[in-house]
């Protein structure tokens, strides 16, 4: 094995543990797959701005690259990534070579998620900020279904406004 392949990072999907094991167990037949849960935790974390670091050892791989059900939308996704964190950082639009250099610091259009590692951390970071931001909407974990989805709609909407 070469160096390059011995020290390749292999990119993922990352969720907290807690997620996807305890906190949405009750409800977690609703769903097609686990990525389903990333994507509602990533949505408010993006929306609000809103990251949370979390050690390797609290979170869990979901996948590898976009899972086929996201695969139409996974540009939207990395758009939407990208719009959050540029604007977080301050960089100024009109400037292309400031856009492009922070843009290539984020996405590897040859990868499987389409980003580069640093990138992938980052939107990990959204997804586990979306998620506290999701736990502080309720009293307790969701048992139903319904009532979850309404809650989550109602309180993204108020984000959406901000």
């Amino acid at each position: 094995m070469g160096i390059a392949t011995k020290w390749k990072r292999i990119m993922a999907f990352r969720i907290n543990k807690s997620a996807r094991d305890q906190w949405f167990k009750d409800i977690s037949n609703e769903f097609s797959i686990d990525f389903d849960i990333y994507y509602l935790c990533l949505l408010p974390g993006i929306v609000s701005r809103r990251k949370l670091e979390l050690p390797n050892s609290q979170t869990v791989e979901l996948i590898r690259g976009f899972p086929d059900l996201y695969r139409e939308q996974s540009r939207i996704i990395v758009s939407l990534f990208l719009d959050a964190e540029l604007n977080e950082l301050g960089i100024d639009f009109t400037n292309k070579g400031e856009v492009h250099k922070a843009i290539g610091s984020y996405v590897n259009a040859t990868s499987q998620t389409y980003l580069t590692a640093t990138g992938e951390e980052q939107l990990n970071q959204y997804a586990h900020g979306g998620f506290e931001l999701i736990a502080s909407w309720f009293d307790d974990r969701p048992r139903w279904f319904l009532n979850f989805v309404k809650t989550y709609r109602e309180q993204l909407s108020k984000l959406e406004g901000l």
